[in-house]
């Protein structure tokens, strides 16, 4: 699916889930409020070897970055400065 505004100005390419991933970045992953790299951090995140079940994978024309939609919790980045913080894993992994 092809989504416009998303954000203003912007073309995306969405993918529907669900999809499971797993947080690889050791220090854990903090979720925004928003799909853009300078998006307010929220104050819940996941922690390292944690699977969470994401909802969308969001991808804005322009940006190397992979956002990743939690449904009623927020957003996630796949990738951020060439770092991997997610991975994806078998759907099998969700508890």
């Amino acid at each position: 699916t092809i989504r416009q505004p998303y954000p203003p100005q912007s073309k995306a390419l969405v993918q529907e889930g669900p999809f499971a991933y797993k947080c690889v970045h050791q220090g854990g992953v903090r979720y925004r409020d928003y799909p853009r790299h300078d998006a307010a951090i929220l104050n819940s995140s996941i922690k390292f070897n944690e699977v969470v079940r994401i909802d969308e994978k969001v991808y804005i024309a322009g940006e190397t970055l992979v956002y990743l939609h939690v449904k009623g919790r927020g957003w996630l980045f796949e990738n951020k400065d060439g770092i991997i913080a997610l991975k994806r894993v078998p759907i099998e992994m969700l508890k």
